[in-house]
């Protein structure tokens, strides 16, 4: 049976955040204990400084590379109505994928977003109505419909790879 993305996605926050914290616990006073000591320190402005980008009414912002900016992704995530995870999966593991060419078109057919992502994760503000999103990985094409309102919705794009 094969895990659902979220759930895998799930499992990467809980093993970025929680597990490490859980291991320094029971490394405490070894030299060990060193490697997750910086966890425990707060994040720099630095290490979270997203790029927020405004096209044709769609506020957006694409990341979460490394833990601090995972973080910031998901603490942000309930401000915007949408948002995408991209991923490749291969038959012993997935992966997140970063630099995929993402649009956004209108029920009118006008791009709205026209983007790479700089991250796994992009997530964006934008008007009620009904949007088209493609995202393209390794030469695949994938599409996907829905319609925006006020509720969060996560779409997660995906793609299997034979390495």
């Amino acid at each position: 049976m094969k895990t659902p993305a979220y759930i895998v996605a799930a499992l990467f926050l809980l093993a970025t955040y929680a597990l490490p914290q859980q291991a320094a616990a029971h490394l405490e006073g070894t030299e060990e204990s060193l490697m997750f000591e910086e966890l425990d320190e707060p994040c720099t402005p630095e290490e979270v400084d997203l790029e927020i980008h405004v096209e044709n009414e769609v506020t957006f912002v694409s990341g979460g590379i490394g833990f601090c900016e995972s973080q910031e992704m998901r603490r942000i995530s309930h401000e915007y109505q949408l948002e995408l995870l991209f991923l490749e999966k291969t038959a012993k593991r997935e992966s997140f994928l970063a630099s995929v060419p993402v649009q956004i078109t209108d029920s009118k057919g006008s791009l709205v977003v026209d983007t790479v992502t700089k991250g796994p994760l992009l997530l964006a503000k934008m008007p009620a109505g009904r949007y088209v999103i493609t995202a393209a990985y390794n030469g695949i094409v994938k599409t996907h419909h829905l319609r925006i309102n006020d509720k969060h919705q996560r779409v997660v794009f995906s793609w299997r790879t034979q390495y």
